[in-house]
């Protein structure tokens, strides 16, 4: 069953989608003349480091400042992928043996590499080298208003963060309204 789940957009205006349950990454690329074109299957994942496994595997995907990488978290394994928009080679990113395990949604600022582990209720930095291919995990950022995080965004010197609540949707509890974004200012 198919999971679109995630989606980024390149500076040149395509749009990547990641699917958690099946290994395909799809794109809306643009047309010369500004709108929007069909969507496709952009990238068969069968044959990639990417190996798809039971459960929720690509998440949150961040398109590089200059449209050369797609940075993307499998949230099952913990691994993180670097995919080059120009040949379509997948490589996984070197994190010195860590990994970010339950990784949803990821935000990418120059080098930095904000990923929301939502169970955990946690936001991982993650240094990442000029090729974006390896990077140094940094130290947890946590907040008593985070509620199973899920997604992030940049604003300014703070961190936007959407609160979930999916814990209370897996113990068939209703959710508290409103939803709730936190703001964090970046450490």
């Amino acid at each position: 069953m198919p999971f679109v789940n995630d989606v980024t957009v390149a500076p040149d205006g395509s749009a990547y989608f990641t699917d958690s349950m099946r290994p395909t990454l799809f794109r809306v690329p643009s047309t010369p003349d500004g709108d929007v074109g069909e969507v496709e299957a952009w990238l068969d994942l069968e044959g990639t480091p990417i190996e798809y496994e039971e459960g929720f595997n690509l998440n949150g995907i961040a398109a590089t400042g200059d449209g050369r990488y797609l940075v993307t978290v499998q949230s099952n394994t913990g691994n993180l992928y670097r995919i080059d928009t120009e040949s379509r080679e997948v490589t996984q990113v070197d994190l010195g043996g860590e990994t970010l395990m339950g990784g949803d949604g990821i935000l990418l600022d120059d080098q930095t590499l904000y990923v929301v582990r939502g169970q955990d209720g946690l936001i991982v930095p993650v240094e990442l080298a000029e090729d974006f291919a390896s990077g140094e995990v940094g130290e947890v950022i946590s907040n008593p208003s985070f509620a199973r995080p899920t997604t992030i965004a940049g604003y300014g010197d703070r961190l936007l963060v959407v609160n979930s609540q999916f814990d209370r949707r897996e113990s068939g509890e209703n959710p508290e309204l409103p939803f709730t974004v936190s703001s964090i200012q970046i450490p």
